[in-house]
């Protein structure tokens, strides 16, 4: 089974998230219903990959990426293209000047994990939720 959509149910043995462990810890009202065994984060590779093949996508914690946050960046996409690309350049007549973090982590409700989520922070933050995804092209 791989996980997708609104059915949360489905993160279950895919994703780091606050589940039973984090209420125990927390009594956070807004734990999903089942235990990954983790009320912080976790080891990398503990879970099934997703349908791509890719391990720890969603939860554990949020990752950064290299794009700036541009709250209109789908009001300026040309017509016919679903998927902008984002700003990788910072603009400096911006007003508010905020990196993307994506994915998802064991510290927020459910409804944020997921990869399509896009939530703004400063640069200089540094959170035990934070982290960053190392890729590099296979050839």
């Amino acid at each position: 089974m791989n996980f997708a959509g609104d059915d949360i149910a489905s993160l279950e043995g895919y994703a780091n998230i606050a589940d039973k462990s984090a209420k125990n810890k927390w009594n956070c009202s807004w734990a999903v219903d089942f235990d990954d065994g983790y009320a912080f984060t976790s080891p990398v590779g503990k879970f099934k990959p997703n349908g791509f093949g890719l391990y720890d996508t969603t939860g554990n914690v949020h990752s950064w990426c290299a794009d700036w946050y541009d709250h209109k960046l789908y009001e300026k996409r040309k017509e016919g293209v679903t998927d902008p690309k984002a700003n990788t350049y910072r603009d400096p007549k911006a007003r508010f000047q905020y990196r993307v973090v994506r994915g998802g982590c064991w510290s927020y409700p459910s409804t944020w994990n997921r990869s399509a989520i896009r939530i703004i922070r400063d640069p200089s933050d540094r959170d035990t939720n934070l982290g960053f995804r190392v890729c590099f092209v296979l050839e």
